[in-house]
């Protein structure tokens, strides 16, 4: 039986790694942030749900407790698809059409909250959060290392109070450097440090493998149907939103 995905991921010295007192009092601390993102991501997801009509506020109960209970096997309908058994039954109590559309965006939900919560559990396997892992990936892409803490703000989509704390961490573990601009005084710049660079490049490589034994059971047709139906539905989603601000 091959290993989980997440042993996959896990780097080859984290069973020797040993945390320092410091690091095991601040522990809980990091377990009541993640519990709260991910109770956070839940209710964002619950609300969409909501706001295009697919479940009632009823239904928000046993939609909640879906959330926490979507590791149930699915079933194969007539055609050979699969499906989610609990979102048909949430449907059927509501007294709602099992409608395709409705099922497939429940699926994308319970999909990027498992992927938000395997990056999560990657990127503390190398003493990081994902927001601090995204700062590193996004100073790794720029020629020079550094970006303003604006421009991190503005990339992530977060307050440039959330960067700054990412950013003091980072700072702290020697992985990034705040510099100064010569031409601005106002301005700071984040700038990664040689063990920063080298954090990504291993956390790469985990990733390549990582995402090669998520994938391998599809051939790449499929990988790029995926690919073009995420995307198609990313496009929907803007256009909806667009369409909110223009009369807002």
């Amino acid at each position: 039986m091959p290993p989980a995905v997440g042993s996959r991921l896990r780097p080859r010295h984290s069973r020797s790694r040993r945390r320092s007192p410091s690091q095991q009092r601040a522990a809980p601390g990091r377990r009541r942030a993640a519990l709260q993102r991910h109770q956070l991501s839940t209710t964002s997801g619950l609300r969409f749900l909501l706001r295009y009509g697919i479940v009632r506020d009823e239904n928000m109960r046993s939609l909640t407790i879906k959330a926490e209970l979507d590791a149930a096997e699915f079933g194969t309908d007539a055609d050979g698809y699969l499906f989610d058994p609990r979102m048909r039954e949430i449907l059927a109590r509501s007294g709602r059409k099992v409608e395709p559309g409705t099922e497939a965006l429940a699926a994308v939900r319970i999909l990027g909250k498992k992927m938000h919560t395997l990056m999560e559990r990657w990127a503390d396997h190398y003493g990081l959060s994902e927001g601090r892992f995204q700062i590193l990936v996004r100073l790794h892409h720029q020629p020079d290392g550094r970006l303003t803490m604006g421009d991190l703000a503005e990339m992530l989509d977060v307050s440039p109070r959330t960067v700054t704390g990412l950013v003091d961490n980072l700072e702290r573990d020697g992985l990034a450097k705040r510099v100064d601009d010569p031409t601005d005084r106002r301005s700071v710049y984040a700038e990664l440090t040689d063990q920063g660079r080298e954090r990504v490049k291993a956390l790469w490589r985990d990733a390549a493998g990582g995402q090669a034994h998520l994938t391998r059971g599809f051939n790449e047709s499929e990988l790029i149907q995926l690919r073009h139906l995420c995307l198609r539905l990313i496009q929907a989603m803007s256009a909806v939103e667009g369409g909110n601000d223009a009369t807002s």
